[in-house]
């Protein structure tokens, strides 16, 4: 009997692993009976062990290696997940190459406040509980890590007190003063928009699927006539997510109908970006 622990679909499990060794050993008294040996002590360790288990606790300042657990009762502790998406009460974070959908309505936020504090990229702890019915994480605390805008924010400030500083010092000593720096051009570069594409189609809905090279919101327009208008009353369907891949099914459709559909992306600072007219044809 040996103990092994494993990392098995990102959750941190023991694993009591049988080998060739019996659990009843030879207590030597020729008579062939057996007693109760080393193997089954372990057992008995390594269900002390489960019983002792603790999660880890989410509020640290500390970033630790990403990591997913799962106590017995369904409790979850993701530690420095990485948000890849985020809507009004709903992330979705990176663990390990997995992600995972979490909803926030009922998360308490620190030490930012607000889950409107947070962006894309940014590392979070977050305690809460699986949701049986969806697999998703019902998340009543999130711990901002790292908030990438936050620190670039701050060390831009930081250089800005450094160089007026030194500007005052030159001043003071009759120095040729420093230039101040010239700030970096304002981001005006829309999303690029790739691999659109229409499937899973019935005879009344589409998925339509694309991705784009930073995140930024989904909205699709259609209609069975052409050019497709991306302005109402064409219809559409939306969502404020910022990602980098996109998903969004059509519903209503009429069979045996072809119809013409535009995807467009908007990323954080309000760049758009749309695609050419595609087509697909309902069954």
């Amino acid at each position: 009997m040996r103990i092994l622990r494993s990392h098995m679909f990102a959750s941190t499990v023991l694993v009591i692993a049988l080998a060739a060794a019996p659990v009843l050993a030879d207590d030597d008294d020729d008579d062939d009976r057996k007693s109760v040996g080393k193997p089954l002590q372990k057992i008995e360790k390594a269900i002390e062990r489960l019983e002792n288990f603790q999660l880890p606790e989410v509020e640290s300042t500390r970033e630790h290696p990403s990591s997913f657990f799962v106590g017995p009762k369904g409790e979850v502790r993701v530690i420095s997940g990485e948000i890849t998406a985020l809507a009004s009460t709903t992330m979705s974070v990176k663990v390990w190459g997995l992600t995972f959908a979490v909803n926030t309505g009922r998360a308490q936020f620190t030490p930012q406040g607000a889950q409107a504090n947070l962006r894309v990229g940014d590392k979070v702890n977050i305690k809460g509980s699986i949701a049986a019915a969806t697999g998703s994480i019902n998340a009543t605390l999130v711990h901002a890590l790292s908030s990438r805008n936050r620190m670039v924010d701050e060390l831009v400030n930081l250089i800005n007190r450094l160089i007026e500083q030194l500007r005052e010092l030159q001043r003071r000593a009759g120095l040729p003063v420093t230039p101040l720096p010239t700030p970096p051009p304002a981001d005006t570069t829309a999303p690029t928009i790739s691999s659109v594409t229409a499937d899973n189609l019935t005879a009344t809905s589409a998925r339509i699927r694309w991705t784009t090279n930073e995140a930024a919101d989904s909205v699709v327009w259609y209609s069975t006539v052409t050019p497709v208008v991306t302005a109402s009353p064409t219809p559409s369907v939306s969502s404020v997510a910022l990602v980098t891949s996109h998903e969004l099914t059509l519903t209503g459709l009429t069979a045996s109908t072809t119809y013409r559909y535009i995807v467009k992306s908007k990323d954080a600072v309000g760049n758009t970006a749309a695609s050419s007219e595609a087509s697909f044809v309902t069954p």
